[in-house]
């Protein structure tokens, strides 16, 4: 995401992300966040990384079943406030797995939310490569990964 050179203009601050991409994962059971290798995301490598804990339906296997059944992608500005849009969940999902993507990571640029905590008025806040929910990141920074 947002290379040196190309469409983004170098300045002083090039160094960060103009857009980053967000990647939600439907988690059948619980993962350590911060033992993830947050690389394998940026390498696209996030489906083999995550396989034995994406959720499935029933009858349906990994192999055959859609990938945007069980990820999401979206685009956002690196200091910009959202509703999260809804998406349908399958019955195994327990966890929400959220992974920002841009030239670098933060301590919250994965996180793992239980399905309990969602709702249809979550506001999810980015700040830099940060993800924080329903308050602004500056107000409560919770560090999922120390």
């Amino acid at each position: 995401m947002n290379p040196q050179e190309g469409s983004c203009p170098l300045d002083a601050n090039a160094a960060s992300s103009r857009i980053l991409e967000l990647r939600f994962y439907q988690l059948k059971q619980s993962i350590a966040p911060c033992q993830l290798d947050w690389n394998a995301f940026a390498a696209n490598k996030d489906m083999d990384l995550l396989r034995s804990a994406l959720a499935t339906s029933v009858s349906v296997d990994l192999e055959s079943q859609r990938v945007d059944a069980v990820r999401r992608i979206e685009k956002v500005a690196p200091n910009e406030s959202r509703k999260l849009s809804p998406w349908r969940l399958m019955s195994s999902t327990r966890f929400i797995l959220m992974v920002a993507i841009g030239r670098n990571r933060g301590k919250n640029s994965i996180r793992l939310i239980p399905i309990s905590r969602l709702r249809r008025d979550l506001v999810l806040h980015i700040h830099g490569y940060d993800l924080c929910l329903d308050q602004p990141c500056d107000l409560n920074m919770e560090l999922e990964c120390p």
